[in-house]
């Protein structure tokens, strides 16, 4: 007797079989109402059951590299013109969403285009920490750059992203969406307020950890105050360091020292960034600036003996009864340790192009220094 997950083996197979077959072909898509009744359906029951434990899946029969063209050189395609289990080359699709998402293996929403036909959509490989509703809020416009449109299990058709940067959020008042003609409605203009309103409303989202939304407001209030946004731009550095987009931390803790060289949280979360991106070298600079100008900022002091260590670590010096002992008590598998790099550099290499290098004279045995004894 064949038990649950058999069958779904059995039924994954005979999907991926008549996915083959439909390769390429047009769908048609239910009517958007039944399309939210039905998401709408299953989003009380995930949410009623979601403390429970269960099985989930998914399937996925094109494997795909992500969209590395701008969104400027793709032609826009609307969701009548998406063929079944392609994904669609040069082409990215505007939507908004009209539903309220919900996490399952991905998280799921329902968009429509401008012409007003709706498809379900489906994101996955994003950060689960964020919460569905801020990922894909009702009413927010996207572009989906290169969509892939997949024949789901049920059978039915939706917009699969598989790649978080295929997926981008436009305000509603990006000339993308203001210069194309809505059906359904025509976007809401953005409100007006000061600056330190929206700098409020950023600061109450970061305060709950949503991070996504922070970042929103304060750029609404960079755009509605170009001249006066400094406290803007490092509250949402500060917002792109938690989330982990360290470049984009970088970028807005400069714009900051571009007119306060002395800005010490600035300063500060640069130095954070260049860490994150293990660009050590450079962010022992940043904290050497901040300790030297504000020596009693204990934060910087000791971000920067840890930059210092990890820097060690990238010429073969690891504490490795320290790392042991850290392990143990770590609750993720990733340890704050920087990888072995050892004397080497990129340079051009006559005849051979770009190449890594030796800077110097390397013996075998002082690649790595370690504990007489390990565990």
């Amino acid at each position: 007797m064949e038990n649950d997950i058999e069958r779904l083996l059995k039924t994954a197979m005979a999907n991926v079989d008549l996915n083959k077959k439909n390769q390429g072909k047009k769908i048609s898509q239910p009517d958007r109402n039944m399309l939210l009744e039905g998401h709408n359906q299953q989003r009380r029951q995930y949410m009623s059951q979601q403390n429970q434990l269960g099985l989930k899946q998914t399937m996925l029969c094109n494997v795909y590299p992500p969209c590395t063209t701008p969104l400027s050189s793709l032609q826009r395609i609307d969701i009548k013109d998406l063929l079944s289990e392609t994904v669609h080359r040069g082409r990215y699709l505007l939507c908004r969403t009209i539903a309220d998402a919900y996490k399952s293996t991905g998280v799921l929403s329902i968009i429509e285009d401008p012409t007003g036909t709706a498809t379900p959509l489906a994101v996955y490989s994003c950060d689960y920490g964020i919460h569905p509703e801020e990922l894909l809020p009702n009413g927010m416009y996207f572009a989906i750059r290169e969509p892939y449109f997949k024949i789901t299990a049920r059978g039915g058709c939706s917009v699969r992203v598989d790649h978080p940067t295929d997926l981008i959020r436009l305000s509603s008042d990006d000339p993308i969406v203001t210069s194309t003609k809505w059906r359904t409605g025509a976007p809401r203009a953005k409100q007006k307020l000061s600056e330190e309103a929206w700098r409020t409303k950023g600061n109450e989202f970061f305060k709950r950890g949503k991070l996504l939304l922070a970042v929103e407001a304060y750029t609404e209030g960079i755009k509605q105050h170009p001249d006066n946004c400094t406290t803007l731009y490092n509250n949402r550095a500060a917002s792109h360091l938690k989330a982990g987009h360290y470049q984009r931390a970088q970028e807005d803790a400069l714009r900051v020292l571009e007119n306060d060289p002395d800005n010490e949280k600035a300063l500060y979360r640069c130095a954070m960034a260049l860490y994150g991106l293990e660009e050590y070298k450079e962010s022992i600079e940043y904290l050497q600036r901040v300790v030297k100008k504000y020596p009693t900022n204990k934060e910087a002091l000791l971000l920067l003996k840890k930059a210092q260590q990890r820097v060690r670590e990238q010429n073969g010096e690891y504490n490795f009864d320290e790392m042991f002992a850290e392990e143990k008590e770590s609750e993720t598998p990733r340890l704050d340790h920087s990888s072995f790099v050892g004397p080497v550099r990129v340079a051009k290499v006559t005849g051979r192009g770009r190449g890594l290098v030796a800077t110097r004279d390397v013996n075998i045995k002082s690649y790595c220094s370690y504990p007489n004894r390990l565990p």
